[in-house]
């Protein structure tokens, strides 16, 4: 059964077959944050009324009664939110291109996941050049973005090369991995609960992310290596990462397509204040792990 709700309106969420007398949080999958609880009685059926953001966009939602110690849904639903100029919601809730806005609301039917936007059997997500017909999908600088749209195909352009210093003198300091950005909101613990579920990262934004004097990182120290990951990407985008207090470089470390999941390593010289920056291109979950570190006395160029 379709549940179509007004901006600003509420919609009841009801659990069946939880864990006796345990709150769960609600979340809408297209907000970084949590839009309420719902808590189970002794027969493990629980229910709630949540009121929804009036800013929430018009389009099919997905809400998700998840895990309170993992963060991971348990139970998830589809619910619509009415335009305010008025859409022709259907019981199926249709939307072709899976992005998330209702054929009847969708300005861009061919813009989403789902849809093959030039032509080339090649559906959205899976296109490395979503733009221009590339059946082939050749990629011949291995950049992530397809001959067709590469303006600097086989050249092995920046993009292209994962942005890192150049270190010698000493041997890196392998680490237990461990955690130090997660802004998904419920997010996995952080080492020291420091860049923990602070939220997606807006498009165009820098995180500045502190490196030394976490998890093992002496504060001295010339250069790390991260695990960087995005997910929940809206739209499609690049992340850069480079040492805090240095100029932004033209280069990217990680791109990623709308809706992927999809991690790189990086080696990052530590920049001021014991920082390296994380720029955004389009708004997206960041998660960054600590692997390694050079000491000081490395030459990080």
């Amino acid at each position: 059964q379709s549940i179509v709700a007004d901006p600003g309106g509420s919609i009841a969420v009801t659990l069946h077959q939880g864990a006796p007398n345990t709150s769960y949080p609600v979340a809408v999958r297209s907000l970084p944050y949590w839009v309420g609880m719902v808590r189970t009685d002794s027969s493990g059926e629980g229910s709630a009324l949540l009121r929804l953001p009036a800013h929430l966009t018009p389009a099919v939602h997905q809400v998700q009664v998840l895990n309170s110690v993992t963060g991971e849904p348990i139970a998830t639903s589809l619910f619509g939110v009415k335009s305010p100029a008025g859409c022709a919601f259907s019981a199926e809730l249709p939307d072709a291109d899976g992005d998330g806005l209702l054929d009847s609301c969708d300005g861009d039917p061919t813009d989403g996941p789902m849809a093959d936007r030039d032509g080339d059997a090649v559906r959205n997500s899976d296109d490395n050049c979503a733009t221009a017909p590339n059946l082939s999908q050749v990629d011949a600088d291995d950049d992530g973005t397809g001959d067709a749209c590469d303006a600097q195909a086989g050249a092995k352009p920046l993009d292209s090369l994962i942005l890192g210093p150049t270190i010698s003198g000493a041997p890196f300091v392998p680490l237990v991995p461990g955690r130090l950005l997660d802004t998904r909101q419920p997010a996995s613990a952080t080492v020291d609960h420091k860049f923990e579920a602070i939220g997606a990262r807006p498009a165009g934004s820098v995180t500045e992310l502190d490196v030394t004097g976490r998890h093992g990182v002496p504060v001295d120290a010339a250069a790390v290596v991260l695990n960087v990951t995005v997910t929940a990407a809206r739209d499609p985008g690049y992340v850069t990462v480079w040492p805090c207090g240095s100029p932004m470089p033209n280069a990217s470390n990680l791109n990623y397509t709308a809706g992927a999941t999809i991690p790189n390593t990086v080696i990052a010289k530590i920049g001021t204040g014991g920082k390296v920056c994380l720029f955004t291109e389009a708004a997206v979950h960041l998660i960054a792990d600590i692997n390694a570190y050079y000491p000081a006395g490395v030459t990080a160029d």
